[in-house]
């Protein structure tokens, strides 16, 4: 999915748009219907939107880097850079959550 967009990128097509809403929209309202359920209710749409925009970062970053300056992403590293994102993401969300009631 990454290599198709990379492919668009690269040669426009004008299928981009298309491609970005098939395979993105999707994943961003799952995420986005996560995010609500953690952080609770009260918590601005702005906010929201850039929490589902930090988790889906950390998740396209590596493929998209893969041909740049960064060593790509090992098939055998995928388990642990999951878990990594899971961490790091519900920690920032926690974080954000406490801020929330915070004065």
């Amino acid at each position: 999915e990454c290599a198709i967009m990379q492919k668009e990128l690269a040669q426009p097509t004008g299928l981009l748009p298309e491609i970005q809403h098939d395979l993105l929209e999707p994943l961003r309202l799952k995420t986005e219907a996560a995010v609500r359920e953690i952080l609770g209710p009260g918590i601005p749409a702005r906010r929201v939107r850039f929490c589902v925009m930090s988790i889906i970062s950390q998740c396209i970053g590596p493929a998209s880097g893969a041909r740049g300056r960064r060593a790509p992403l090992q098939p055998r590293d995928l388990a642990h850079y999951a878990d990594h994102v899971i961490t790091f993401s519900l920690g920032g969300l926690a974080a954000i959550r406490r801020h929330k009631h915070q004065g």
